[in-house]
């Protein structure tokens, strides 16, 4: 899918407001976006005692932790076979990955830092 897409460098003496031959500088050209991807491989995630470790994110305006309870080398291994199928459907085993939903977003958070 990717390898489909083109990015062509934008005319700087082009104007978007005003030029009517502008043309964007990110262009859609794949012909059926709605073909299915063919997946052929399955990559199985176990729970481990060597927890890969945790991420913090805003999901539906509220932080939320993300363990990751497999080991990092197990998802290390799973991307790099995700990287040569381009999709690959992901099967856990339960446990290895968690939610914690916690306190709402705010908007004075937009520089990164987090105040308790």
């Amino acid at each position: 899918l990717v390898s489909k897409l083109t990015t062509t460098w934008e005319d700087p003496d082009s104007n978007a407001k005003s030029d009517e031959a502008h043309v964007p500088a990110f262009q859609w050209n794949i012909e059926d976006i709605a073909s299915e991807d063919k997946l052929t491989n399955t990559v199985s995630l176990t729970k481990s005692s060597a927890a890969a470790g945790i991420e913090d994110i805003i999901l539906c305006n509220r932080h939320v932790d993300m363990a990751f309870h497999s080991s990092m080398g197990d998802l290390h291994d799973a991307s790099k076979l995700a990287a040569k199928e381009g999709s690959m459907p992901l099967v856990l085993e339960e446990g290895v990955l968690s939610l914690t939903v916690g306190r709402e977003a705010s908007d004075d958070e937009e520089d990164g830092s987090e105040e308790d």
